[in-house]
């Protein structure tokens, strides 16, 4: 396609350059002649131009008026969007993307077509992105106006302000949208599977080489969405790797791949056949846990199942059991998950075969509560094993452990574990924040709402740590939130909601305002440093007293190579 021929709405582009940017209309609407009227602050008011800001507004009123044009060029169905980008559709159904770029003497912008992957396609325009654009050209050209930056940039500001308000505040984006996808005459099954293909890559932003990709793979996709919809996400994160034969059908492709990853026939099978559960298992994963992209968070799950090795595919619940022993989302782990949890990996997998085992039996499963005792009680003593006489004592052996470690975290022989609330509670809306002011409270928060709030109960103790239950009126807790004393200010260390689920945004409003009062709590003072004895004539307790952290060796070598010196003290004649 010669890009040359195209004959489209110029110098409004990618650059955003008007060839005259003072022009005004001849009749102004109402909007328009309001504007005149604005009066701005006294130190911008000599740089203030009404006609300027009358005549960038009006441009951007006739860009909404008409924001998409529609031209056919050689077989070529082309959109020209907002004078910004040109969406080419060829003959075979493919999409092109074409952006303005300046020529080589600069002084006209041409047609380009774009090969970066990182443009967003399913929400294009994004309106942020386009206001962004709009914002920026406006800024150039009162500098070019103005010739002052700081002044052109304050009035720039002043004057955007205005702009916003009076005319882009009214910009329908949803039917804009609707224009810009009717006019293309996109695939409705295409931007079907990109849709459920974003539920489980939250963070990725498709562009239009996702949209050519995903319509050259729909056949398979639809194949496999119908045999085995558990493995789709994993189709959509793995089908590009070097691995994946493209010749075999997606389940046969996928399958050859987890094998060369070390994933065993039995292991394949739980993932293949959880059917749509298996799906939403892995997407509560994706937005809970997983922080990487679509195919670090593919490879993550297969470990996983590799780690576990777990007949049944274990519940939403039980990985976030599993998981929260060393991270979140908000908090991740530097490694992955199944690195992570390694040291731990022949007890956890002993909890995995009792459950399997129960499920087999067709019991009901493990109660949540006691599976978060025993998952607390090994991540508090680092339990790594266990010996052949306690695997014989099955899931009664373990609760049994872990209520005695309770017992003895809350009870201790010299009475309750109190401390005084860093913060007193308050009321917020619909909501209450309760300061966890006991062991045994703790406790109690970490096994109703089933996470690792039991772990802080040390630093709660040494005032490191704030822990706080927010709760209805009613007594339930929906989140827990966590503030460390880092040394200079309180900061928000976690946000949970049940089960380390993700919180609501109810409660993560109370987390801000938990955050601002935290800021007037006043921090603990550093610890002092211990200064060395002036005198030289020390006895040898008094020298190591000041050097406890060091081993009688080290001490002794440090008094030989400052012998005599007197800084510091002589250890000359002790043995």
């Amino acid at each position: 396609m010669n890009t040359g021929s195209l004959n489209l709405t110029p110098l409004f582009t990618c650059g955003l350059r008007r060839s005259e940017f003072r022009s005004l209309p001849l009749t102004l609407n109402n909007t328009l002649t309001s504007l005149r009227k604005v009066s701005p602050p006294i130190d911008i008011q000599a740089f203030h131009s009404a006609d300027h800001l009358i005549s960038f507004a009006h441009h951007v009123q006739e860009l909404l008026a008409r924001p998409v044009e529609i031209k056919e060029l050689d077989g070529h169905r082309l959109v020209y969007i907002l004078g910004q980008a040109v969406l080419a559709r060829t003959p075979d159904g493919i999409l092109d993307l074409y952006l303005w770029s300046p020529s080589i003497d600069d002084r006209e912008r041409v047609l380009e077509k774009v090969k970066s992957v990182g443009t967003p396609f399913l929400d294009f325009p994004r309106t942020s992105l386009w206001i962004k654009n709009l914002q920026q050209a406006f800024q150039q050209e009162a500098r070019t106006r103005i010739g002052v930056g700081v002044w052109a940039d304050r009035w720039a500001k002043w004057a955007w302000s205005w702009i916003q308000f009076k005319v882009i505040s009214r910009v329908d984006v949803r039917r804009l949208r609707a224009q810009i996808r009717g006019a293309l005459d996109l695939d409705p099954v295409v931007l079907r599977l990109l849709h459920r293909r974003h539920s489980f890559a939250a963070r990725a932003a498709w562009s239009v080489r996702d949209y050519n990709a995903e319509r050259i793979y729909r056949d398979a996709t639809l194949l496999l969405e119908h045999e085995a919809p558990a493995l789709l996400p994993l189709y959509w994160a793995l089908r590009e790797h070097s691995d994946i034969d493209p010749n075999l059908e997606p389940k046969k492709a996928l399958r050859q791949f987890a094998r060369l990853s070390g994933i065993a026939p039995q292991q394949w099978k739980v993932i293949a056949e959880s059917g749509r559960r298996g799906q939403r298992v892995y997407r509560a994963l994706c937005r809970e846990f997983f922080v990487g992209t679509e195919f670090e968070n593919a490879i993550s799950y297969l470990k996983l199942i590799r780690f576990f090795r777990p007949k049944r595919l274990p519940t939403t619940e039980f990985w976030r059991q599993m998981l929260s022993l060393c991270g979140t989302c908000d908090n991740p782990c530097r490694l992955d998950y199944a690195d992570t949890l390694v040291e731990y990996q022949d007890i956890l997998r002993h909890i995995v075969h009792l459950t399997d085992a129960r499920t087999l039996a067709r019991e009901k499963p493990f109660p949540d509560a006691e599976l978060h005792a025993v998952l607390g009680w090994i991540a508090d003593r680092q339990i790594k094993r266990l010996t052949k006489s306690q695997r014989s004592g099955g899931w009664a052996f373990l609760v049994r452990s872990a209520t005695r470690y309770r017992k003895a975290l809350v009870e201790p022989v010299v009475g309750p574990l109190l401390w005084d609330p860093v913060l007193p509670g308050f009321e917020a809306g619909q909501l209450r924040v309760v300061p966890l002011t006991s062991a045994a409270s703790v406790w109690e928060e970490a096994i109703d709402m089933r996470h690792c709030a039991d772990r802080y109960i040390e630093q709660c103790v040494r005032r490191e740590v704030a822990l706080f239950s927010l709760q209805r009126h009613t007594g339930k807790r929906i989140a827990t939130a966590a503030f460390l004393d880092n040394g200079t200010q309180w900061v928000r260390l976690e946000l949970a909601g049940k089960a380390n689920s993700e919180p609501t945004l109810e409660a993560r409003r109370v987390a801000v305002l938990i955050d601002e009062r935290m800021q007037r709590v006043a921090v603990r003072p550093p610890p002092e440093e211990p200064k060395p004895p002036l005198s030289s004539a020390v006895s040898f307790d008094e020298a190591l007293s000041f050097y406890e952290v060091l081993d009688r060796e080290e001490v002794l070598r440090r008094s030989i190579t400052n012998r005599g010196s007197g800084d510091p003290p002589s250890l000359q004649g002790t043995t």
